[in-house]
């Protein structure tokens, strides 16, 4: 499936294309990560408020490696910022690969009287999905006792799916074996507001005669952890749905969703497990039976190690 038909099936995912440029004539890129969704934790690990719509733009200079990082909408103690910048944060690029940037009891400059923030950790890693800019991000900070978790509301997602039922060979879907437009990809976007979450699947196979198909699934729970953690979890997809190629959505009760539960974090670590029950009248049979096809599916991004050198 190429990449241009799953932004078009699904237009959320069209938010987390972002961009990176080089400044012409010098040796620097900008990078900007808009949709962004703070949870704030108390000392205790409770959550004790969030914050949409963050955006960040983010300078890294090459030549003496310093950045400068913007927020854009960020609320501190009831106050709203339109805008903060700090300046001239040293940054590295690690043994694994991850820009990263790190200060301690760094206050940024703003129109308004910022606060000092405790701490911040942004890490950055590249990556594109065809000609598209979808870097992983981990990012967190903390500001007068409140760690805050900065996530994107929005993740596209590829691993290696596994598809059992009784009396069936599993079915196995490796990414390092296939092309990339054959991959299914797993298309979160997350609504703070409601404190729910729509699973969209591109290209959903459960076995090798199954042709590839969209589907949709809405309303899913989900929580933030203090860990960097989305958590989805319904024990039934109240109403699963088919995406036909014009973007049509057909409602599909006679293919049941139950048993679903998400782990992700925003740089494709994610565990997601559902069972998708499916009617059908088997060659020469002349009844239907019941099959539960148990999906399974383990996405893993790139390492992430602490470095104190």
């Amino acid at each position: 499936m190429k990449f241009s038909k799953i932004l078009y099936f699904c237009a959320a995912a069209a938010a987390i294309c972002l961009t990176s440029c080089m400044k012409n004539g010098e040796n620097k890129t900008t990078q900007t990560l808009p949709g962004y969704l703070n949870t704030s934790f108390d000392s205790y690990g409770t959550e004790v408020a969030y914050c949409n719509g963050v955006g960040y733009t983010i300078d890294l200079n090459y030549d003496d490696m310093k950045a400068d990082v913007t927020i854009e909408g960020l609320s501190v103690n009831g106050q709203k910022f339109t805008s903060m910048t700090f300046k001239d944060i040293s940054w590295k690029k690690n043994s694994m690969g991850w820009q990263v940037i790190e200060a301690m009891n760094v206050t940024p400059v703003s129109q308004l009287p910022a606060p000092t923030f405790d701490n911040i950790s942004l890490w950055i890693y590249q990556r594109y999905i065809g000609s598209q800019y979808m870097p992983f991000v981990r990012m967190s900070y903390s500001i007068g006792g409140q760690y805050i978790v900065s996530m994107p509301t929005a993740l596209i997602n590829g691993g290696t799916t596994t598809v059992t039922a009784p009396g069936q060979p599993d079915y196995v879907q490796d990414p390092d074996k296939i092309n990339a437009e054959d991959q299914t990809y797993y298309i979160f976007t997350f609504d703070p507001a409601k404190s729910v979450a729509e699973l969209s699947i591109a290209g959903a196979k459960f076995n090798d005669r199954m042709p590839a198909m969209n589907m949709r699934f809405k309303n899913i729970p989900y929580q933030v952890t203090k860990d960097g953690l989305y958590k989805l979890s319904i024990s039934s997809i109240p109403e699963p749905v088919v995406v036909g190629s014009d973007g049509t959505e057909t409602p599909n009760p006679s293919y049941p969703i139950t048993d679903f539960y998400c782990s992700t974090d925003a740089c494709n670590n994610m565990t997601l497990n559902f069972t998708c029950t499916v009617s059908m009248r088997p060659q020469g049979a002349s009844e239907a039976v019941t099959i539960p096809y148990h999906v399974n599916v383990v996405c893993k991004g790139p390492d992430f190690v602490k470095e104190y050198n």
